[in-house]
């Protein structure tokens, strides 16, 4: 890949035509009003938080995507709907307020150096309009070398993102995801008592900080390993984030590296599996969840699914109602029976 100097070759290159549809109101935040449509893109912050890549774990500030070129071996480091913070740059970069960066070598981490870097525009150069109340897309120029990015975000199931250069100069990054606040149902958000359904049950100091741990009893069906089928079904659904994105499937070595197995079902004991996630709020607190399944002692009767969530961050002596959400939005319904805190 050619490598150059930003600092002596960069310019800025004439912003690109806005693109058709409905003008938006200039934004800071990842809200946008575009004459008869709203979004609220917050729903994406949550999964960049709990998303993780091949390489590194999430992080809470951008997300990393390769464009698979492997010729190329190109990175793009991007934030949903604001700009990059200062936890990723590039050096010698003309764009102060970088919304994407590409990267084109192996082993470089952030500050990227300037022979390895572009950025893909500015967010001063925001350009933003709607074609319907499901599509959404914004346009940035003022990048490295003339670089100009679309965001294009579309509603539908929550899907990773991804970056591309289509035609240099230009690149594109296309969301898939709830693009409405409404959509974020998984958090109890900021109002107290939140008026999110399901948060009600406010726990402190349960477990030292809050807490919550039940039991949910799960019915098979004739013929199926209910235990196996639940622990897939779950698994997959931390894998995928979830409805909103805000939930991820923890797995992989301590500091020490123990790495234990999920499945137990070799051992003389009624549990058949054990495993963790997390789940992420729109605020970006993370609460760890626990997870085993015991299986039935009839043949008939039902198989337990134990959930415990707690609150992450130090000091959480109350978490308004947020570890029993986490674990109602997850089992959809279900009776669950309180074991320990949820505000009991």
């Amino acid at each position: 890949m050619l490598a150059f100097s930003l600092t002596t070759l960069a310019q800025i290159g004439p912003s690109p035509p806005a693109p058709s549809g409905t003008p938006c109101t200039p934004s800071t935040s990842c809200k946008h009003s575009c004459g008869a449509y709203t979004f609220d893109l917050s729903g994406f912050n949550a999964q960049m938080k709990s998303m993780g890549n091949s390489d590194q774990p999430p992080h809470p500030d951008y997300y990393k995507t390769n464009d698979g070129d492997t010729a190329g071996n190109h990175d793009y480091y991007f934030g949903p709907c604001v700009a990059l913070t200062s936890a990723v740059s590039c050096d010698g970069s003309i764009a102060t307020a970088p919304v994407a960066i590409q990267t084109w070598q192996d082993g470089v981490t952030p500050p990227f150096p300037s022979d390895s870097c572009g950025a893909l525009g500015d967010y001063s150069t925001q350009q933003c309009t709607a074609s319907s109340a499901t599509s959404l897309q914004c346009t940035y120029s003022g990048g490295d070398q003339s670089r100009q990015v679309t965001f294009i975000y579309t509603e539908g199931p929550l899907a990773p993102p991804a970056a591309q250069e289509t035609q240099y100069p230009q690149y594109t990054v296309t969301f898939t995801g709830p693009l409405t606040g409404s959509d974020y149902e998984s958090t109890c958000g900021p109002d107290s008592p939140s008026k999110v359904a399901d948060c009600g049950k406010i726990d402190f100091g349960s477990c030292g900080g809050a807490c919550c741990i039940v039991d949910v009893p799960i019915q098979g069906a004739d013929g199926v390993n209910t235990t196996d089928h639940t622990y897939q079904t779950i698994k997959k659904y931390l894998q995928g984030g979830g409805e909103d994105g805000s939930y991820t499937y923890v797995t992989g070595p301590d500091a020490a590296g123990h790495n234990p197995g999920d499945d137990l079902t070799a051992y003389p004991i009624a549990w058949d599996y054990i495993f963790q996630g997390q789940h992420t709020s729109s605020g970006g607190y993370v609460d760890t969840m626990k997870f085993n399944l015991k299986r039935p002692s009839t043949p008939d009767g039902s198989t337990t699914l134990r959930v415990f969530s707690v609150s992450d961050v130090h000091g959480a002596l109350g978490d308004n109602g947020q570890n029993y959400k986490n674990i109602a939005y997850l089992v959809e319904g279900r009776r669950m029976t309180i074991v320990h805190g949820c505000g009991a």
